[in-house]
């Protein structure tokens, strides 16, 4: 995937958080690709929209919970 292609996707990252953004009061995405033509493998992007702290506390919150579900299964 050359850079343009990434811009791309960014900007598609972008319009959506906007989008959404007029429903709710923080929005938060995280979206990944695998790449086999880079040295990583997978390339991401993040982007975000409203309270900082707000989408920080549900990223923890929502990781709390995966793993306590995670853990609770064994």
């Amino acid at each position: 995937m050359n850079e343009q292609e990434r811009d791309d996707k960014m900007k598609l990252i972008e319009q959506t958080c906007s989008r959404l953004q007029e429903h709710f009061d923080s929005v938060q995405i995280f979206a990944t690709k695998h790449d086999p033509t880079m040295s990583e493998g997978t390339i991401n992007w993040h982007y975000g929209s409203g309270n900082w702290f707000t989408r920080w506390g549900q990223i923890k919150d929502w990781i709390s919970r995966k793993e306590t579900e995670m853990y609770s299964n064994d």
